[in-house]
């Protein structure tokens, strides 16, 4: 199993959602056929502007 975790600091709550989208799509592009994702969201404090993504890849079956 591989863990990924991005933590996002961003000018706003919207900015941070756009990028915390971007990076899932990322990872669900780069992932192969024969694995699957599990993945967790934590936001900050600070207005929702700071996030943290954690993504669990794994082998299916």
């Amino acid at each position: 199993m591989r863990k990924i975790k991005i933590k996002i600091s961003a000018g706003s709550q919207e900015e941070a959602n756009r990028l915390g989208w971007a990076a899932m799509e990322q990872v669900h592009d780069t992932i192969a056929a024969d694995e699957r994702v599990t993945s967790t969201g934590h936001r900050g404090r600070a207005g929702g502007k700071k996030a943290t993504l954690t993504f669990e890849i794994s082998r299916s079956g």
